[in-house]
């Protein structure tokens, strides 16, 4: 059974607040304060809290954060591409992590000795 105020009109009220974000930051200033990740991950934190965790709010409350999951989640995602995280260690060669100084590049008595 659907039930009009929680099924339809929460994913309605996530939609209407991205699409009010994003507005709000396509005629921000440049360089201004921009609403549309925080307000995603909010209304997801708030849905989840509140109304899963807490139980304040009911099934629309609950319903917030299940539609605005996705949204915050990709708000996250970008996030962290523009920190530059990667989850890889950057590429480095074996000779910038290891260094002989102050010691001599080899010790004669044994430079041509090799390992089997």
């Amino acid at each position: 059974m659907i039930r009009i105020v929680d099924d339809v009109v929460s994913p309605a009220v996530v939609w209407g607040a991205s699409w009010a974000a994003g507005e709000a930051d396509t005629k921000s200033a440049v360089g201004s304060f921009k609403w549309y990740r925080p307000v995603g991950i909010g209304l997801a934190a708030a849905g989840y809290i509140l109304g899963g965790w807490l139980g304040y709010g009911g099934n629309f409350v609950k319903n917030l954060g299940i539609a605005s999951f996705p949204w915050a989640l990709n708000s996250i995602k970008g996030y962290i591409e523009e920190a530059g995280v990667t989850g890889r260690a950057p590429a480095m060669s074996v000779a910038r992590r290891v260094s002989r100084y102050p010691a001599e590049p080899y010790i004669k008595e044994f430079a041509g000795t090799r390992l089997v």
